[in-house]
């Protein structure tokens, strides 16, 4: 609806006073656009973040990391001890292992993943398909995987 508006609002005969009244300001506007803005960038993560692609627990904890950056507001409920966080040591060392770091786990931690563990001759290699589709979401977990190189021990 705000995206529709955006695009009809100059064609929108603002000569009728009951019409005029309903037409937001153009401070209003122009709040709208950065919301628009902002909604976009929520879009692209949640669509992502729903895809069928293999979206590790990685990628979520990198796109949410990068919308807390940008929108800091939405920390408590995305940062990775929310609330919604059912287990948070377990997906701390998820994100440990697919960083590369399974030799920085404490015991706990590796208590949690045991199940995970495979040896490293059982591992396949997998590349990733580029996707021309490249929203918020998809920069996002670009820039954060340009930053490290992971070497994996546990299924991911």
């Amino acid at each position: 609806m705000l995206k529709r508006f955006i695009a009809i609002k100059d064609f929108i005969d603002t000569s009728d006073d009951e019409l005029a009244e309903l037409m937001p300001t153009r401070h209003e506007e122009n709040k709208l656009v950065a919301l628009q803005d902002d909604l976009r960038e929520f879009k692209s993560a949640s669509k992502r973040l729903q895809s069928d692609e293999n979206v590790t627990l990685l990628d979520v904890r990198d796109i949410f990391d990068a919308l807390i950056e940008r929108h800091p507001s939405v920390a408590e409920y995305l940062g990775a001890e929310a609330p919604i966080v059912k287990c948070a040591a377990f997906e701390n060392a998820c994100v440990q292992v697919l960083l590369g770091k399974e030799a920085e786990l404490s015991a706990e931690q590796r208590g949690l993943l045991k199940d995970f563990a495979v040896p490293i001759s059982g591992l396949s290699d997998s590349v990733a398909a580029g996707d021309d589709r490249a929203g918020f979401a998809d920069c996002a977990l670009c820039a954060r995987k340009k930053q490290r190189v992971a070497v994996q021990v546990y299924r991911g």
